[in-house]
């Protein structure tokens, strides 16, 4: 719940998103893993329908961003997996060790939005005027269900909110909670500043942002460049106090989750420990499954052709 309070662009949040669950909460990382790049195109698919042509091209990036993520990523994320499994192997944690984890999760980002780039690049100097159309109205219905789904919550309902999907996140990875645990979550909730004001305003900045980009002469290089960039960026505070009560949100929930910890159960700790240690273990086996593909191509690509190959060529 705590990203939530400030708001990203829709396809940004969406890959945090996915990339957070792979590190944290899918049971089978093998398994979803090998539907990274049609949870991609999926995603386009929500904003707008490409032709032909384009589902093809969107195909293949997609197809090779995936190779290049599972072979230069996913070693990173077993390293960091195994950081973390050592750092809440022990007694306490500390906020200092969640805002490590983070910023090294965002350097893990800043590298596949990188790559991300060129990819939506790609695909938005083949849209049209319709398509254009189609993005900018499915923007202002997810602003319009933003506003319905939290701004028209009521004071009470908030929080209750904001523990229910938190108690909900918390046990799907560690399993039932003690009701001291439940405790904490409530208590941090009802404690959290609401910014799902600020968040409407600053998503519909955003996108007003974009669309004032997409109607731009795509084909010059530097208005392309700005509308993909736009798709990744994460939009500047609105104030300094908006500033202030989001990073005070964000400090109140690395305590929170400090407190959770430091309340452990064995068996909850055993199951948190043993999952992360499993999830390392599966990057481990997918990279390695990447490295094995690559040799094999090379040795494909250099090896001298057999005779009955080589009129098979002709």
């Amino acid at each position: 719940m705590q990203t939530k309070n400030r708001w990203q662009s829709p396809l940004r949040w969406a890959l945090i998103i996915l990339l957070t669950t792979l590190l944290v909460s899918c049971s089978r990382v093998r398994l979803a893993y090998g539907f990274l790049d049609n949870w991609l195109r999926w995603q386009t698919a929500n904003y707008v329908t490409l032709d032909s042509q384009q589902q093809q091209q969107l195909t293949r990036l997609t197809k090779e961003f995936q190779r290049w993520h599972q072979a230069h990523e996913l070693n990173d994320y077993a390293h960091l997996l195994d950081a973390t499994v050592t750092t809440f192997a022990g007694e306490t944690i500390s906020t200092e060790d969640l805002t490590a984890a983070f910023s090294e999760i965002g350097q893990l980002w800043q590298r596949t939005e990188a790559r991300l780039i060129p990819i939506a690049e790609a695909i938005l100097a083949t849209l049209s005027q319709e398509q254009i159309d189609q993005i900018v109205t499915q923007l202002q219905k997810e602003s319009g269900d933003f506003q319905e789904e939290y701004v028209a919550l009521s004071s009470d309902e908030i929080p209750r909110k904001r523990a229910e999907e938190t108690l909900e996140n918390l046990e799907s990875v560690l399993g039932k909670l003690t009701p001291a645990q439940v405790d904490t979550v409530e208590q941090w909730a009802r404690g959290q500043a609401s910014l799902a004001v600020l968040t409407l305003q600053q998503q519909r900045i955003w996108q007003y942002q974009f669309e004032q980009a997409l109607r731009t002469d795509l084909s010059e290089h530097d208005n392309l460049r700005r509308a993909a960039r736009l798709i990744f960026a994460q939009p500047e505070y609105l104030s300094r106090e908006h500033e202030r009560l989001t990073t005070n949100n964000r400090q109140a929930w690395r305590e929170m989750i400090v407190t959770i910890h430091g309340s452990l159960t064995e068996a909850q700790k055993k199951r948190l420990l043993g999952r992360l240690a499993g999830y390392a273990s599966d990057f481990r086996y997918l990279a390695g499954r990447a490295e094995q593909a690559s040799a094999i191509s090379r040795i494909e690509t250099t090896a001298p052709k057999t005779p009955l190959a080589r009129a098979a060529a002709e």
